[in-house]
């Protein structure tokens, strides 16, 4: 009876033993199978077709300009003032004669008063000449020196005036003439009778002020 129980115990551990193994074939011909069937899917990974990357152009980024900050100055500027100069080119002038007419009653002379006026060269004046400067003329910057000449009567008034030496300028030439006619002089006196007498009277004219 022993002899059979452990015969039994024997066939009981065979038994278990060829369970196990049988568990571990089962176990070792799934982990075979479950390899062979991830090889032909890791081989179709290989065999897809390549991935095709297009680089597209970058576009040019938009170049933004440098701020910059001028500072501005004040500079002073020197003042200038403008010089205009006028050239006048002389004019030709025609001969100025102003006379007047003789007095309805002249005074007495002497006996030779039909002899030729005395020249006198500096003469004696009751009320000299003052010559007013032609607006037109002092706008245009004429300037300039008449010298005229005056007949000058016994009594001490210019007869006639004429131009001995021109400025140039017809406007200053007649303005000087006026005065002269307009002056009175004080008569000449040879041997205490009255004389006529021909004198040349420097008038000029100036737009600088003398000192």
């Amino acid at each position: 009876m022993g002899l059979l129980n452990s015969r039994q115990d024997h066939r009981l551990r065979a038994s278990r033993g060829a369970a196990v193994l049988a568990i571990l074939g089962l176990h070792v011909a799934a982990v075979a199978v479950g390899l062979a069937m991830k090889g032909p899917a890791a081989d179709r990974e290989l065999d897809s077709s390549p991935i095709i990357v297009a680089l597209l152009p970058e576009r040019p980024r938009p170049v933004e300009s440098p701020q910059l900050t001028v500072r501005m100055q004040e500079v002073a500027l020197p003042v200038v003032t403008p010089v205009v100069q006028i050239n006048l080119a002389p004019e030709p002038v025609a001969a100025i004669v102003l006379a007047k007419a003789p007095a309805s009653s002249p005074p007495a002379i002497a006996a030779d008063a039909g002899d030729a006026p005395l020249s006198v060269s500096q003469p004696d004046y009751l009320r000299r000449p003052k010559a007013a400067y032609p607006p037109a003329a002092k706008r245009a910057r004429a300037q300039g020196l008449v010298h005229v000449r005056a007949l000058v009567d016994t009594d001490g008034h210019a007869r006639e005036v004429s131009v001995a030496r021109s400025s140039g300028f017809e406007l200053l030439d007649r303005a000087a003439c006026d005065a002269v006619m307009q002056a009175a002089f004080i008569p000449y006196r040879q041997n205490d009778v009255p004389r006529r007498m021909l004198v040349i009277v420097p008038i000029e004219f100036s737009l600088t002020p003398r000192s």
